[in-house]
């Protein structure tokens, strides 16, 4: 009886005590602070904590815990707005009540911090924790109950849209999660403190795997839609799509929710890998614009690399380590990757021999020197004329580096090296070994490549036979007889030991690619 008469006459000094206050804040507060009182609020409650701990050791729990009492403004407000048939009160609209709890414990943190944590530590019953944790774990409490309220309620809508609006739900649990993660708090609350906890009880897990099975048949049909319509941003939504399955499936830590998360997300990845192969063979890479081939390679390696990082991430790791061998526990989303990986050096393939056909053909009409016979004298070799085989060639050149410019910069480059290793190969076989020029043409040539096949191109080592060629004749003839000396000295060369003098030889005189044979040739003609 003492108890609860030393109970109720605290409770009723705190209750006159938050009122006087006007606290917790529900809104923004600019009215000066009253320390004396805060601190009169934080002794009382203080004694309160003292008489709940007495009762809950006598086995006689009196009332509510304190925090109950400290709270029960933001209680009432909460009730009001988010149940019966208030306008607050929208089943399509779980954010509000979120935000509402989130914008209160923000309201009121610094006023707990700074008046009431330090005095309420001090006198508070022996092994109390913290008052904060106490404030934001009640606030938890509000919501907890709404969400499984606002549950029940969505069971009995049509599946279709109660699917879409449960999804929404569990969207605006996991950001409130998030957000609390933030202010540090997760770690500390129980059960009945935690929305997750709802979600994973053995009541609603079955309906969680329902709705991540029917929000993966939605996700599937945006994805056709999307690559239907080939849009940019396609694989940037496979990504936000997969990320929040991910999400969902490290909050809710029940094993066979985890397991059908990562299943969804196998499922979804393969089902992407075989959509996007399906599309690539049907476009002509020859009759369409390359841009439609740039998007879905741009996007099949985007998807590598994300996949490739988020299977090492903690959720992934953690099923993997339950579902395969220890030696190997890591690699639970390699046949994805695998898959994925074959489809864009299938892309990377046709592209590099569309670049590469197109670039050699072009170059058909220049490499056969039928245009010399129109060459003018060489008065002055900087302004000589350039014939049209080449300038249809450089066209070309230009066009096809425009067309693949938006393919990732790693890959265009590799493209383009392929590509152009090739023309550099056509150019000297059948220009330099087959019909070496004269002094004149060879001038033509020289100023072709340099002022503008090199500068267009702008890639290192893009022709690195060329660029040789050009080395040796930019020597002195006291240089390239040295250059024949060594080279003929090689038959006194160690077997062992040839490889190595070549290179010797190649770096000594800056010619880097052509073996010592195509030298001697070079040299000699």
């Amino acid at each position: 009886e003492s108890l609860e008469l030393t109970w109720n006459y605290l409770s009723v000094k705190i209750n006159h005590m938050i009122n006087h206050l006007n606290w917790p804040y529900h809104t923004e507060n600019s009215s000066i602070i009253d320390k004396s009182k805060f601190l009169n609020l934080a002794t009382n409650y203080s004694h309160l904590t003292r008489v709940d701990s007495v009762s809950k050791h006598v086995n006689k729990i009196v009332y509510d815990s304190p925090i109950c009492l400290l709270t029960s403004r933001l209680n009432k407000r909460f009730v009001y707005h988010f149940s019966g048939v208030k306008e607050s009160n929208n089943i399509n609209k779980p954010e509000w009540c979120f935000k509402q709890i989130l914008k209160w414990i923000e309201l009121n943190s610094q006023i707990i911090e700074t008046e009431l944590a330090e005095v309420i530590s001090e006198k508070a019953a022996k092994g109390y924790r913290n008052i904060f944790r106490d404030f934001v774990a009640e606030l938890c409490r509000f919501v907890v109950r709404k969400v499984a309220q606002s549950l029940e309620e969505i069971e009995e809508f049509p599946v279709s849209k109660g699917v879409k609006i449960f999804g929404h739900w569990i969207d605006e649990i996991m950001e409130f999660e998030e957000n609390l993660e933030e202010l540090g708090f997760v770690a500390e609350r129980g059960k009945e403190e935690s929305v997750i906890e709802i979600l994973q009880n053995e009541k609603n897990i079955p309906k969680m795997l329902e709705m991540e099975q029917n929000i993966s048949d939605i996700i599937h049909k945006n994805f056709h839609t999307s690559l239907d319509s080939l849009e940019d941003d396609w694989s940037v939504c496979v990504l936000i799509e997969i990320k929040a399955l991910k999400t969902r499936g490290d909050k809710i830590s029940h094993p066979n929710y985890r397991l059908q998360t990562v299943g969804i997300i196998q499922d979804f990845l393969h089902e992407v890998s075989e959509k996007v192969r399906e599309k690539f063979n049907e476009i002509n890479i020859w009759k369409y614009s390359m841009n439609l081939v740039t998007i879905l390679l741009n996007g099949i390696s985007l998807l590598i690399e994300n996949v490739s990082e988020m299977q090492e991430e903690a959720f992934f790791l953690k099923i993997a380590s339950k579902t395969k061998s220890q030696e190997n526990p890591s690699q639970i989303l390699d046949d994805v990757i695998m898959n994925l990986s074959c489809l864009r050096s299938q892309i990377v393939q046709s592209i590099q021999s569309y670049v590469t056909t197109l670039i050699l053909n072009s170059a058909n009409e220049y490499t056969s020197l039928e245009w010399i016979q129109n060459l003018p004298p060489i008065d002055d070799v900087i302004s000589v004329d350039i014939p049209k085989p080449f300038f249809h060639l450089l066209d070309n050149v230009n066009s096809m580096m425009e067309r693949i410019a938006n393919i990732t910069t790693t890959t265009r480059t590799q493209i383009l090296l392929n590509a152009f290793g090739d023309l550099d190969k056509k150019l000297f076989e059948n220009m330099f070994l087959e019909k070496f020029p004269n002094s004149n043409l060879f001038t033509n040539i020289s100023i072709h490549l340099r002022k503008y096949l090199f500068t267009c191109v702008n890639i290192n080592n893009a022709f690195p036979r060329l660029q040789d060629v050009i080395n040796i004749f930019s020597k002195t003839e006291v240089e390239l007889s040295l250059v024949l000396r060594d080279i003929n000295s090689q038959d006194d060369w160690p077997n062992n030991k040839k490889h190595t003098k070549e290179i010797d030889v190649n770096k000594k005189y800056n010619i880097l690619f052509l073996d010592t044979e195509e030298i001697k040739f070079i040299v000699t003609q």
